[in-house]
């Protein structure tokens, strides 16, 4: 056990970079996550759901010396969240009945990291390696869907919405489907949001000058994820100001629409995402 410690230390101490332009590509999968106090208190009403993403783009970074240097890029990344629930409340005159509630969230971004890196040792075969920083966040797309069924009644609701719009479609056994649609004033997500990146790793020099890289890569949204102050109008041309920005109307928790000016304010949901990157880098002009 000493002799792997030391072998564990012996290699953190070998960082690895190179003086010179490094340009490159990088990806991986990700867990993404959307926390919210409310959400989290509904207990089995709402669970949250493992909820898998990826980041992919490109890298370009300078490093003054061996030891110290700046990276940026574009990131094209989808993040989200996925949601599991039994809601324990009857509908259409069926008050014992259960109702099964799948739900998920997507967000994609473009992000544009500009972080600090360390690195050295351009001889070294393998090596740690460490970065850090802040990085801006661009809403590129929204998509939402829902699904509910009543266990007893077969009742249905499937939901699908975007940033500025949705429709809920629900489906009584034997009865036609009833369409509820509605647009939002503005996006309900975030246009923009400033992350913290930080990054952590192994570098394998394969080829003169040219490196792959596998790393650990997390990032933490400040900010709320969502837009609170959005104005929802339904079909019939109504106007409801919500401090709920979710897409459906007339249903539980989350998906609860409510225009009652003395109703709790949604907290903030914070937008974090980690996962793991794997990446080519070649150094131009090392030393």
């Amino acid at each position: 056990m000493k002799r792997v410690f030391f072998l564990l230390v012996f290699s953190l101490g070998y960082l690895h970079a190179q003086q010179g332009l490094h340009v490159g590509v990088t990806g991986g999968p990700q867990s993404t996550w959307l926390f919210n106090e409310h959400d989290s208190n509904e207990g089995p009403n709402l669970d949250y759901q493992p909820r898998w993403g990826s980041n992919f783009g490109l890298r370009l970074g300078y490093h003054f010396t061996d030891f110290v240097g700046i990276e940026s890029g574009l990131l094209y990344s989808t993040r989200g969240q996925k949601y599991k629930g039994e809601l324990d409340y009857g509908l259409y005159g069926t008050p014992n009945a259960k109702a099964d509630l799948t739900a998920l969230t997507r967000l994609n971004y473009l992000q544009i990291p500009f972080l600090f890196s360390t690195g050295s040792d351009p001889s070294s075969t393998s090596a740690f390696k460490f970065y850090t920083g802040p990085q801006l966040m661009f809403l590129m797309g929204t998509k939402e869907e829902l699904n509910i069924k009543n266990r007893v009644t077969n009742v249905e609701w499937k939901g699908t919405g975007t940033a500025t719009s949705y429709e809920l479609v629900t489906q009584i056994p034997n009865l036609p489907a009833v369409t509820d649609k509605g647009k939002y004033s503005d996006s309900k997500y975030t246009k923009f949001q400033l992350a913290w990146v930080l990054g952590f790793g192994t570098s394998f020099k394969i080829a003169e000058n040219m490196f792959l890289d596998l790393t650990f890569r997390f990032d933490y949204a400040f900010g709320d994820a969502e837009n609170k102050e959005i104005t929802i109008i339904e079909q019939n041309g109504t106007a409801i100001t919500t401090n709920q920005p979710k897409v459906w109307d007339k249903l539980e928790s989350k998906f609860k629409e409510t225009s009652n000016p003395n109703a709790p304010k949604r907290p903030q949901t914070m937008n974090v995402a980690g996962g793991v990157n794997f990446g080519f880098t070649y150094v131009l002009g090392s030393n």
